[in-house]
């Protein structure tokens, strides 16, 4: 199974070593989508009030005029 996902360098290691590397394999990948999650909520946040000002805009122009 360690062959069919790349993990070729591993194969040969007892296997309390073969889980102590999948365990921090797996807390960096949680942590890479963690960053990831963050940046994606902060970019859509940064476009919902960019649109939001533009919308009130919009309407502050149209009932002035």
């Amino acid at each position: 199974m360690l062959i069919q996902i790349g993990l070729m360098d591993i194969v040969h290691f007892p296997s309390r070593e073969q889980i102590a590397f999948l365990l921090v394999e797996r807390a960096r990948l949680l942590d890479e989508v963690a960053e990831a999650h963050e940046v994606y909520k902060t970019t859509a946040d940064g476009h919902i009030e960019n649109e939001m000002s533009e919308v009130i805009a919009i309407f502050l122009h149209l009932s002035v005029g």
